[in-house]
């Protein structure tokens, strides 16, 4: 059973910070026969970040709860609901370690 939740945290580019404040969700879904499971979840993110972002690019999330992980990021073209906001897409590497 997937499960979904509001996710606050930091994203890096290896060592750089490159936003001190993200917030967006998370998905968690178990998988049977790997404990890791997947994840993955999406986040805003404000004009001057985007130069910043690789679409496709390695990026580790750490969130406030204290787990962190590395993600691959997809940059969306547009915003699905037509907002006009800058939204990530995230697919979650290994496991969400705490």
């Amino acid at each position: 059973m997937d499960r979904t939740e509001h996710l606050r945290g930091r994203l890096f580019a290896g060592d750089q910070l490159l936003m001190d404040h993200v917030e967006g969700h998370l998905r968690t879904r178990p998988k049977p026969g790997n404990a890791h499971g997947e994840w993955s979840g999406y986040f805003e993110f404000s004009p001057e970040i985007a130069e910043k972002l690789s679409d496709g690019g390695r990026y580790r999330i750490v969130l406030t709860d204290g787990r962190s992980g590395h993600v691959y990021i997809h940059v969306r073209k547009d915003d699905p609901m037509g907002l006009g906001r800058k939204l990530a897409d995230f697919q979650g590497n290994g496991s969400v370690r705490r």
